[in-house]
């Protein structure tokens, strides 16, 4: 699996490289017991500094979604379903709350961001039933 950096991004690296693993493994691409690069090849590979590559490593440990096996590296953990809903609440109220940012950066009130949000939802639920 390839990893990206966004450097205009206003989010920290290391939040972007946690979110991207997070994403994957809610998807499937990344599964229990595939291993991850090692700090440093990642490091090389984004080229961005080892320290960022062992905060966002050691953040995904102390949720218990990557284990760091000492002289063998990272590895994907079992995640529980519980947990697997737990992540996707937590991914989707962080998506929320940066489109309710943006909105409001652009002027946005509460009642438009609420009436777009509805929209959309309708929207989508309408695209999926013509599937």
């Amino acid at each position: 699996m390839k990893f990206h950096i966004d450097a205009a991004s206003d989010i920290p690296n290391y939040l972007q490289l946690e979110h991207q693993i997070k994403t994957a493994c809610l998807q499937r691409k990344l599964k229990p017991g595939d291993q991850l690069p090692s700090i440093r090849a990642l490091a090389k590979e984004l080229s961005i500094a080892i320290i960022t590559i062992k905060r966002a490593y050691d953040d995904l440990q102390a949720e218990g979604i990557i284990e760091l096996r000492q002289g063998k590296g990272c590895f994907i953990k079992e995640i529980k379903t519980s947990r697997l809903s737990q992540q996707n609440q937590i991914l989707l109220n962080n998506k929320i709350t940066e489109l309710i940012h943006y909105a409001k950066d652009i002027g946005c009130t509460d009642e438009e961001i609420t009436n777009a949000l509805l929209d959309a939802a309708h929207k989508s639920k309408e695209d999926s039933h013509e599937l």
